[in-house]
């Protein structure tokens, strides 16, 4: 069965250092810059939807946020969480946030 795990960080230059960790060990995923609606609405950032992990740094400050999702078996999903876990201290050295749910519907090749 596939999982779907929900990765939300605080910008900054660790949260590349999960993201990275995170690649390290075979995952691979889905990473949008995202804003609060409160500060969505009160600033307009320029359009930085998509991007590589390349330009990563240069993008790291631009948001208040960065969220990512991972597609994984059910097996790989703890190992997953661990990583997370490690590189954040809990989330104690960045803050964020994770939640996964198990996908009952599945079609694909990821």
């Amino acid at each position: 069965m596939k999982h779907i795990l929900y990765l939300i960080l605080k910008n900054g230059p660790r949260a590349l250092e999960v993201l990275d960790a995170i690649k390290a060990h075979g995952f691979n995923g889905t990473v949008i810059e995202t804003a609060s609606l409160k500060h969505a609405l009160e600033e307009r950032y320029e359009d930085h939807q998509f991007f590589s992990l390349q330009s990563w740094e240069r993008l790291v400050n631009a948001g208040e946020s960065t969220f990512s999702m991972y597609i994984v078996d059910e097996n790989e999903l703890d190992s997953l969480k661990g990583t997370i876990r490690e590189m954040t201290e809990n989330f104690q050295r960045i803050k964020g946030a994770m939640f996964s749910y198990k996908i009952e519907d599945y079609e694909g090749a990821l």
